[in-house]
Order: C-alpha cells, then structure tokens, then sequence
C-alpha cells in the first residue's frame, strides 16, 4: 500500500477516533454535569421549602411555650376567662388568620372558653391527645393534620400546653389551632420548578399534601416509594434518585427532605418529597445531546476533506525521500538529494544529505582510527611487557630488602644479647674481682650504649614493619596503674642519673582496666619520657606521667606525658613525627637519638 494510501487512512481514522472520543467525552461531562446541577437545584428547592416548614412549626411551638410560660401573669388561674381570651386574640392576632382558634380548658378537660363564637362552652375534650400530654406538663403538637371540630374538611395542626396557677400547679390546659393551609401556601409558593410534583408525607408515608391528588383525602400513602424508604433510613436531611413516575409512565427525579426541626424544635417527622419527569427535567440537555451530534458529523465530513488533500501534499516528498534513504542504506553515497521545499519536509531532506557526508566523512575517519589503534595497541602490548618486568624487579627488591632487614637485626642482636648479659653480671657481681670507680664507669657506658643499640635495632624494626604494615597487636586486659608503675620503675636509673624527678598522676580507680597491647604502650611511654629525659634541665628537671579517663567517654584513656624541657616551635612541631627528623641537630649529636622514637 502506497504511503498516500495509508496516511490518508491513518488521519482519517485518528480524526473520526478523535471526533468521536471527545464529543463522547464532552458529551458525557456535559450532560452529567447539567443532570448534576438539576439535581442540585431540584434539592435546594426541597431542602429550602422544608426548612420553611420546619420554621413555621418552630414559630408555632414558641408561641405555646411563651404563652403557657409560669411566670405570664394574664394566663395565671385568678384571671377572669374574658380578660385571658381579650390576651390571646391581641397576642395571637387570631383576626389575621394566623390562628383559627384559642382554647382554654380545665384540668378535667372541659372547654372554659375560647376565641370564636363556634365552640359549646364545657365541652368535655379530656380524652383527646392534646389534652393527655398536655395536663401532664408536656408541650404538645400534631404529627398529622387533623379536621378542626368547628369545620368540616378543614385541617389544622394542634399546638397545646399546661397552664399553671400562681401556686406553680396545673389548672387548665391552652389550645391553638393552627391552618394547615399555612403549610400549604408554603408548598405553593417555595417549589417554584415547573411540571414539579409535591408531597409533604408523615412519618408512615400517608399524604398530608399533595400535587397529584385530591388534598381533601389524606388517607393515600406513598410509604412504597423508594425513594421514601432511601430517606427514612439514611442519616442524611436530603436524598435523591431517578424511579418510575408517580403515574408508573416513565421515570423521575426524585427528591426528599427530611423535617430536621429547627433550633430546639425536634421536627415532626414529616418528609418533603418532590418528583420531575426525566424527560421533562433533562430535556434541554437531550435538545444540546442532539445538537452536538449534528455539529461533529459536519466537522468530521469537513475534516475528511482536508486530510486527503493534507496527505497527498505530504506524501510525494516523502516518497522520494524514502528511495534516497534505501539507496544510501546500499552504500550509494555520491547522489544528490534535491530539496526543494522550505518546511519540515525539506529539514528532513538536508538533515538526509548531512547525513550522507557525515556517513562518507565517518567511514573515511574509522579507517585512519583503525590503523592509530593497531599501532596503539602494539606499542601498548610493549609497554605491558615492561611493566610486568619491572614489577618481578621490585617484587624481587621488595624480598631482598625484607631479608636483608631479618639479617640485619638477627646478626646485630645476635652478639648484643652476651655483651649486655656479661656486662651486667660484671656490675652485679664480685666473680671477677672488685671493680674500681673507673672500671664501674666504663661498665654503665658498655651497658647503655649496648641497651642503645638494642633499642635502636628494635626501633628499625618497627619502623619497617610500620613500613609494611606487618606490626602487629597483642591485646590483653591490663591494670592501667601496675602498668605505669612497671614503666616509672624501669625509667627510674635513667631519670635518677641526671637527678629529674618523674612522678605519676593515675586518675583512674582499681576497677579501671583496658585492653590494650601493654608491650607497645610502654614502648610509646618509653619514647616520650626518654625525649622529655633529653629536654629537661638536669638537677630541676619534672616529668608527669599522666592517665585519666577522657571527658565524656568511660570506655577510652588519655595517657599524657608533661615536662619542663625547652619546648618546639609551632613551625617544627608540623615535622614532630616525621621518621629521622630532629629540631637540633647540634643536641642530637649531644643527646643521642635517631628521631625514630615519636615517629614510632
């Protein structure tokens, strides 16, 4: 298939693909949110017409309470009937129809007066509802409407509650007919939506007010509405869905409301529910639906169009393009590719013929790199030789300097061990004769330039396994203060011969001991008390050894040696453990010493 072809298929069908997936789409998020936005209208309107209600009967509770209230004086029982029923029609307005009717009655239930000429004075009325809960002290208020004793087919709701004598006691009993006709102009004129049906139900479902039926028959229940069941089971004020019409042709919006009372008026128990043909409610969404749908069938018609001509211009450049490219993938680099357009189709052109040189210039480079690398990797193959020679030298260096040094140390200590042995043994002892002053001089000098040169031997030795890193460490627990002890007592004949006093400063307690290698911490003491013995003044010279815990820490120690030698400057103290250095040559060659001792 030629690329004209399927370019033509390919857009088409992404364009048609396109169309489709975002009317659908849009469509869709449109239509639902204009079936949302009705549905939140629909509740508004019920949930706003049901707190009207809800207000209504709060206002009504609140005239029983205020005029029932212990402390109302005109209500009080020694009031004459005329001047209490002179109160109520001022108070209530009962001209103005907010009342129909004022009662009072006695504690027995009998009519003492009330505000219209209708009633029969001493009508007994103990038996009724109003009047039970009324007498007992409980406010009292009609959950369904009922027919007014003064009218036939007349609805009210009765509001009741005690009346109470100067004494604090009940004597009678205040009765208000309230019109049913309040609540439904409320009805009337709070659901303002057209072709909107409205019921007001009680708590079991019978109609107390309705648009589809006969208002004087309130004996018809709605209690097998979903809808009605949905509401009185959820803890929500306001519920909705879409059911079978009320007439059972078609569906419905339905919405209910819940009477949730208002401020301490608990409600009443009575739903609002309200119905709206769907087909009516979203027929302004279905007229947008269908125009919509005509809309995207002329752009698509439109589209079709312009993408065969869309397809035709792009498809010819593109076709020589591609007979360039299968010839340079031939290795035909010496064509010329014409370009002729000034859009991304001619980019692509040049990017083709730049590429065509960058091929030729890459092809001509790799060959002169291939010939660098062959001889790279001859030299480098040399190179390798070498190094391997020369690390079989040093490795062969590196053996002989390691047993040059096991010799060396073994043939120095080997005639140093007798020399010191016989040497002491001439101090010590009188085999040989008394010795003289003279004779016990030049055996002291014997013995310490021998116990020099047995320490300078060690001190090559360490450094060389320092060197190496073969020193290694024998750890054990150790007494710190017999171990300083040990150390003053074997520095003692130094330190007593140039007349320095050496003392110790333990800061620690018996139970004080650490795991250290004690053959390598006294060779660091020696060191430094030998470098301290070297500084000091003679006959005035001090040196402390010093070991405490460090701050913070009960698992380290600090080992400090402090004397009152001459000090180093802070410009040699950088070279202080560097191996063979010495400040003073010149007290050196005095003193002794090779400068192996701090750097050890």
């Amino acid at each position: 298939m030629e690329i004209k072809s399927k370019l033509f298929i390919i857009m088409v069908s992404l364009v048609i693909v396109t169309l489709l997936v975002t009317s659908i789409i849009s469509l869709n998020s449109f239509s639902t949110g204009m079936i949302s936005e009705i549905r939140k209208h629909l509740q508004n309107n019920t949930a706003s017409t049901m707190d009207k209600i809800s207000e209504t009967m709060f206002d009504r509770i609140s005239d029983i309470r205020f005029l029932t209230d212990r402390n109302n004086v005109i209500l009080s029982e020694p009031s004459p009937t005329e001047k209490k029923l002179e109160y109520l029609n001022s108070v209530l307005r009962i001209d103005r129809h907010t009342y129909d009717l004022a009662a009072i009655f006695d504690n027995n239930g009998k009519e003492i007066g009330d505000t219209s000429n209708a009633s029969v004075i001493g009508t007994d009325r103990s038996h009724e509802s109003f009047f039970k809960s009324a007498v007992r002290g409980v406010i009292y208020f009609d959950k369904v409407p009922v027919i007014s004793n003064n009218s036939l087919n007349h609805y009210v709701i009765r509001v009741a509650g005690p009346l109470y004598a100067t004494n604090g006691k009940i004597y009678g009993v205040l009765l208000l007919e309230f019109p049913f006709s309040k609540i439904s102009q409320i009805l009337q004129t709070g659901t303002t939506l057209p072709h909107t049906e409205i019921n007001l139900v009680s708590n079991n479902g019978s109609i107390m007010y309705s648009t589809s039926y006969d208002n004087s028959n309130l004996q018809k229940s709605l209690s097998r509405l979903p809808i009605f069941a949905k509401i009185k089971n959820s803890s929500n004020s306001i519920e909705s869905l879409i059911a079978t019409n009320f007439n059972g042709q078609g569906d419905a919006l339905y919405v209910a409301a819940k009477d949730k009372g208002y401020l301490d008026y608990p409600g009443s128990g009575w739903f609002l529910i309200t119905a709206q043909a769907t087909e009516q409610a979203f027929s302004r969404v279905l007229d947008l639906r269908n125009s919509f749908i005509i809309a995207t069938i002329l752009i698509l018609s439109v589209a079709i169009i312009a993408v065969f001509f869309v397809a035709r211009t792009i498809s010819k450049p593109i076709t020589e393009l591609k007979d360039a490219a299968d010839k340079i993938s031939k290795g035909e680099l010496d064509l010329n590719i014409k370009v002729t357009a000034d859009d991304e189709i001619g980019d692509l052109a040049r990017h083709l013929d730049d590429m065509r040189v960058s091929i030729q210039t890459r092809d001509r480079n790799l060959r002169l790199q291939k010939e660098g690398l062959e001889k790279a990797n001859k030299e480098l193959t040399t190179k390798e030789q070498e190094l391997e020679k020369a690390y079989d030298t040093l490795k062969a260096s590196e053996k002989a300097k390691e047993e040059f040094i096991s010799m060396v140390s073994h043939e120095l200590k080997t005639p140093i061990v007798p020399i010191k042995i016989y040497s002491e043994m001439l101090l010590k002892t009188d085999s040989l004769g008394v010795l003289s002053a003279k004779q016990k001089k030049v055996m002291h000098t014997v013995v310490r330039s021998v116990e020099k040169l047995e320490a300078l031997v060690g001190d090559v030795l360490d450094v060389y396994k320092l060197d190496m890193g073969k020193l290694t460490l024998s750890k054990q627990v150790v007494d710190i203060a017999e171990l300083i002890n040990r150390t003053i007592s074997d520095l003692t004949p130094i330190t007593l011969e140039k007349q320095i006093d050496l003392k110790s400063d333990i800061r620690t307690t018996k139970e004080d001991v650490v795991f250290c290698d004690p053959k390598r911490i006294e060779q660091v003491l020696w060191n430094l008390v030998k470098n301290s013995v070297d500084f000091v003044p003679e006959k005035g010279g001090r040196i402390v050894i010093r070991i405490e815990k460090e701050p913070n820490s009960n698992s380290h120690f600090i080992f400090t040696v402090e004397d009152n030698g001459i000090g180093i400057t802070s410009v040699e103290r950088h070279n202080l453990f560097n191996k063979f250095y010495q400040a003073d040559t010149s007290f050196s060659r005095k003193h002794g010493g090779t400068g192996l001792g701090l750097a050890i």
